[in-house]
């Protein structure tokens, strides 16, 4: 990033390197293959909701024959609940990408987005680095797989900071500071709805993953460390219902959050338009007071005319019997 005067440049090397360094990321990343990496985990997410529920089933089934054989009811429920899950999520998440390009948005310079893409690439960074020391120190996947997902999202929002084009977001200097709030609010809005796809595909991968995991570990394995597989395996059941229901419910949120932006929009616009409207509703009223002064003299005119019209003739009535009789 360009920066102004000599002072600012010096000590500033690092900086500058960090600027280069998003530079080069931007530009990598790019726009059309944000949509690419968008429909492809949108895909994994698709197979992977129908392997969840395939998944599912199987592990209900093994504990219905060693320990509950009530327990095939609920894979038989969840076999039939997901795949229709599936057809909110395929209605929905092709909306909420229409919604974020027809909603227009505006901030006044990129310092924001290149800071906030910063603190998400150490925050990817970190989710990856320490989700693999970490769960190689606990000796459990399931920090691993979460790491990863929370990596998975963090990219996702450099992508969006570095790429604002994606969101329907232009850089303009001239707008004012409560247009600027606005513009961020609107950025972080857009940012979560464009980031449901993500959210929506890698927390599915991950969730067949770990039941394929938890399934073939119940192979051979006693009843009591089956009923904890099945524990382990519930925990995941709240993930995988949000990653369903998230194009669903990022729609309904988006479209009341942006009501809310819209109205504090028009009350940023009111002085404004009552600046702006001042001088004509004034030029009006006078004018309308100069229109009504003519009229009313035009019509003391009418009325002295015709009153002294009047008197003329009034006069030369009474001469004329005089007249005639001189004659």
């Amino acid at each position: 990033m360009p920066v102004e005067g000599k002072e600012a440049v010096s000590g500033t090397f690092i900086a500058q390197r960090v600027g280069s360094l998003l530079d080069a990321i931007g530009e990598w990343l790019g726009n059309e293959r944000f949509d690419g990496v968008i429909d492809r985990l949108t895909t994994f997410g698709h197979w992977s909701l129908l392997g969840v529920a395939v998944v599912g089933l199987l592990i209900q089934i093994v504990v219905a024959v060693v320990a509950e054989p009530s327990a095939v009811v609920w894979g038989i429920v969840w076999l039939l609940v997901l795949p229709l899950l599936q057809y909110t999520v395929m209605q929905f998440m092709g909306a909420t990408r229409s919604l974020v390009t027809s909603t227009p948005s505006t901030l006044g310079s990129r310092a924001f987005l290149r800071a906030y893409a910063l603190v998400a690439l150490v925050v990817a960074l970190v989710a990856f680095v320490g989700g693999i020391v970490w769960s190689i120190e606990a000796g459990s996947i399931q920090i691993f797989l979460f790491g990863l997902v929370v990596a998975a999202l963090a990219i996702g929002t450099v992508w969006l900071a570095l790429q604002p084009s994606l969101l329907a977001l232009k850089i303009d200097e001239r707008i004012s500071a409560g247009e600027e709030a606005l513009g961020l609010l609107s950025f972080f809005a857009k940012a979560g709805v464009r980031l449901v796809p993500i959210f929506y595909g890698v927390a599915l991968v991950v969730a067949f993953v770990y039941g394929v995991i938890l399934l073939l570990s119940m192979i051979g394995s006693s009843q009591a460390e089956i009923v904890q597989a099945v524990a382990r395996a519930e925990m995941t059941v709240p993930l995988v219902l949000w990653a369903a229901l998230s194009p669903f419910l990022a729609y309904i949120a988006f479209v009341f959050y942006f009501l809310g932006i819209d109205l504090m929009r028009s009350i940023l616009a009111i002085p404004s338009a009552m600046s702006a409207g001042a001088p004509s509703g004034g030029g009006t009223r006078t004018s309308r007071k100069k229109s009504a002064s003519k009229k009313s003299a035009s019509k003391k005119k009418s009325s002295g005319s015709a009153s002294t019209g009047s008197r003329t003739s009034t006069g030369s009535g009474d001469e004329s019997p005089g007249s005639s009789g001189a004659g």
